[in-house]
């Protein structure tokens, strides 16, 4: 119960929503038996393993998992909730700086959840809950602490161009939007959209992701994933579970109220360990290749994380825990050429240095417990 309890406070449920803005189109629906296991080898999908170390020094300590990566112009920016602090680390994992931390100072954050880089300016777009907007330079200087339209409880925030930024706040009330499109050259909301009707969340994990300059944003307990621009956010593909989708929860709206339109998680953890949830869209990616989701379900009062790869080209699908050689997937970071993964330093017994070349071993071997996290990046073939 334990274990069911974690997760529950780490996802975030959105249910029963109505569309508004949204364009109805066909898409693919991928159609998968998620019960019928087939783990792949690593070397199925990919041709190279590397481990990527994050330099661990006095200036640079990362609170394990509980970070927040972005891979850009050839470094790693990394939002670290524990040590609240914003670091710059080379694309070899040697730390540059660090470049803000929170505090009340003139030129510190507060309560920052999500960044992006804007790679037109030079800058890290650093987003607090509180409405604000913090800019700073990737040299380390203060550029600009913006005050955003329409305060809101914002979680995350994705690039759509030069000047539109896609905000999404984490607001339960049905009569709010739930998107918006946020234009940083006249510090106007220009559109807004997608409301919920019910909502169920927490803080994890992210709800928007970039595949070829897109935006797709996606939902833990709806199967389709939506495409989404400074117009509005139409169908771009669907999964297909069977009788496991998440939408044949039979969930009752007044037993799930509590009072401000949340649901406690232990309240969560009973519906999804007595199968009223069927699962949960954990993670969503995609590149060129592939379709890919981790589906958390429960099994026998266990959750099973299930991997799933979907080919694009000849529709091919894996079902996996883990891969064949016993790793773990942690994906974060999703391009055509590879995939990032991170995990903390403790994880590191768990791989089968067998698995690596002799550098990528070394460098394994000389993981301590105290160290950073570690990023493994997959090259695909």
């Amino acid at each position: 119960m334990k274990r069911v309890i974690f997760v529950a406070l780490m996802i975030t449920i959105f249910i029963a929503c109505k569309k508004n803005n949204v364009k109805e189109s066909d898409y693919p629906v991928l159609s998968v038996d998620i019960t019928r296991m087939n783990p792949p080898s690593l070397y199925d999908f990919f041709r190279k393993i590397e481990i990527i170390t994050l330099e661990t020094t006095d200036s640079s300590l990362i609170g394990g998992s509980a970070t927040n990566t972005v891979f850009c112009n050839n470094h790693y920016y990394i939002l670290d909730n524990r040590s609240r602090s914003f670091y710059c680390f080379d694309e070899y994992g040697k730390f540059v700086k660090r470049i803000a931390n929170e505090g009340q100072g003139p030129q510190e954050f507060i309560s920052v959840g999500d960044f992006v880089i804007n790679k037109s300016s030079n800058t890290a777009e650093l987003l607090s809950s509180f409405g604000y907007l913090y800019v700073f330079e990737l040299s380390g200087k203060f550029a600009n602490k913006i005050a955003l339209p329409v305060p809101n409880y914002y979680h995350e925030i994705a690039v759509l161009n030069d000047s539109l930024r896609i905000l999404l706040t984490q607001s339960a009330d049905h009569n709010e939007d739930q998107l918006y499109v946020y234009s940083t050259r006249s510090n106007i909301i220009v559109n807004s959209f997608y409301r919920e009707d019910f909502a169920i969340f927490n803080f994890n994990p992210r709800y928007l992701y970039q595949y070829n300059d897109n935006i797709f944003y996606y939902k833990p307990l709806i199967s389709k994933v939506y495409e989404v621009d400074q117009h509005g956010y139409k169908v771009a593909y669907s999964w297909d579970f069977g009788s496991l989708n998440p939408e044949n929860a039979k969930l009752n709206k007044s037993e799930l109220d509590n009072h401000n339109g949340s649901i406690t998680n232990e309240r969560l953890a009973k519906m999804f360990v007595d199968g009223q949830i069927k699962g949960l869209y954990n993670v969503q990616y995609q590149n060129d290749k592939y379709y890919y989701t981790l589906f958390n379900r429960s099994v026998n009062s266990e959750i099973l994380r299930t991997n799933v790869f979907y080919d694009k080209r000849d529709h091919k699908t894996f079902v996996f825990e883990k891969f064949k050689e016993g790793l773990i997937f942690f994906p974060f970071f999703w391009c055509d050429d590879y995939v990032l993964s991170t995990s903390a330093s403790s994880f590191s017994k768990a791989i089968d240095t067998s698995i690596l070349d002799e550098e990528n071993a070394k460098k394994l071997n000389e993981i301590e417990e105290e160290d950073n996290p570690f990023i493994i990046k997959y090259y695909f073939k």
